[in-house]
């Protein structure tokens, strides 16, 4: 799914314990495989996500928050555009993964709110972080898609 450039950036993340810098690049294209071939099966049959891309997705959430903190508290650091990448296409996995897994009763947030942000939001920031547009602008799309409810916009708004 990488061409040799982008996956040279993805190898380029910092250590972390368990992370096989190595094989990231196939882990999130095998992710990202398993995700499409969800959402056609999705089309044809109801169903959950299986457990071992849950356990995936939980390692990328972790990975996510944490190369996310990484590009926001250490400015400095010369992997950052690689650690930046590498959480924005975590965030973009986690994204369609809830996007695409059946909640019937599950309301979804806003993807501003006072106590956090959207993963699609991170995913939008960290790709301009990373300095890859088109990947910000297709994350843009997603964003756009969840416009708040007047009941989020009085939430958010701010009169002194």
């Amino acid at each position: 799914m990488f061409d040799p450039q982008t996956a040279e950036l993805i190898r380029g993340v910092p250590n972390l314990p368990g992370l096989d810098r190595d094989r990231l690049p196939e882990e999130l294209t095998k992710a990202f495989t398993t995700i499409v071939a969800f959402r056609v099966r999705l089309g044809q049959s109801g169903g959950q996500l299986s457990d071992e891309l849950l356990e995936q997705l939980d390692v990328f959430r972790r990975m996510a928050a944490t190369f996310e903190t990484m590009v926001a508290l250490l400015p400095d650091r010369e992997d950052r555009s690689a650690s930046a990448f590498v959480a924005a296409q975590a965030y973009q996995l986690l994204h369609l993964a809830r996007k695409i897994t059946p909640s019937p009763n599950a309301v979804r947030p806003p993807p501003l709110r006072d106590d956090a942000i959207s993963p699609e939001v991170s995913a939008l920031l960290l790709f301009l972080i990373a300095n890859q547009p088109s990947d910000a602008t297709e994350m843009a799309r997603s964003v756009s898609e969840a416009r708040p409810t007047e009941i989020d916009r009085r939430r958010c708004s701010w009169t002194p």
